[in-house]
C-alpha cells in the first residue's frame, strides 16, 4: 500500500513520522494483561517532532487449532477485533482506534494502528504499530486495555507526558 506523500516527499503527518526525521526512543515497556492463555506487552516508544509511536505486541494460545482451511486471518479478526486499547490524555481526552487513518486530516488528536499478524496451528501471535498524532499535552497518559470476550477486565498503566515531550526536541531531522 503506497503512503500518502506531501509535496516535499514527506507522509502526512497524521498517518505517521516524518521520514526525514530520526526519533528518540523513550525506554518503557510494561505489561497490559497476562493470563494462563494470553499476554500483550506495549514498548518501544519514540518521539518525534508531530507524534510519538509505539508497539503492542501479544500471543494467545487458542483453545483448539483453526479448522483445515480457515484462515489464521479470520481466526485474528474474531478474535482481536474485541480488545481494546486507547490512550487517555491530559484534560481528560481518551482515543481509541481500530486502524488506520483515512487520506483526510482527522481532528487531532487522532490514534493510528497497523496490526502484523503471525503464528500457526493453536498460536496466534500479533504486533500493533501506534502512533498518536500531534504529541500530547504536558501531563499524564494513560494506557487502556480491556479484552471482555477473553474475560480480562479493563487496565490502565499511567506515564507521564514529559520524557516523550523531551524526546521530541531531541528527534534529529535529516533535512527539510
Amino acid at each position: 500500500m503506497m503512503r500518502e506523500l506531501t509535496s516535499r516527499g514527506e507522509q502526512s503527518p497524521w498517518r505517521g513520522p516524518a521520514d526525514n526525521e530520526l526519533g528518540m526512543p523513550v525506554p518503557w515497556r510494561m505489561t497490559l494483561l497476562s493470563t494462563p492463555a494470553a499476554w500483550l506487552r506495549a514498548g518501544d516508544f519514540v518521539a518525534y517532532s508531530t507524534g510519538f509511536s509505539f508497539e503492542t505486541w501479544g500471543l494467545l494460545e487458542l483453545a483448539d487449532e483453526p479448522p483445515s482451511g480457515h484462515l489464521l486471518s479470520e481466526t485474528a479478526d474474531t478474535l482481536l477485533n474485541t480488545l481494546q486499547i486507547g490512550l487517555g490524555l491530559a484534560g481528560g481526552r481518551e482515543l481509541t482506534m481500530a486502524g488506520e487513518v483515512g487520506p483526510e486530516p482527522p481532528d487531532p488528536p487522532a490514534l493510528s494502528r497497523r496490526r502484523h499478524l503471525q503464528g500457526g496451528g493453536r498460536y496466534l501471535g500479533w504486533r500493533d504499530f501506534w502512533w498518536l498524532w500531534p504529541l500530547p499535552p504536558a501531563g499524564p497518559i494513560l494506557l487502556i486495555c480491556s479484552w471482555e470476550a477473553m474475560g480480562v477486565a479493563p487496565s490502565e498503566s499511567t506515564f507521564d507526558s514529559g520524557p516523550l515531550l523531551e524526546g521530541a526536541r531531541s528527534a534529529l531531522r535529516y533535512w527539510e
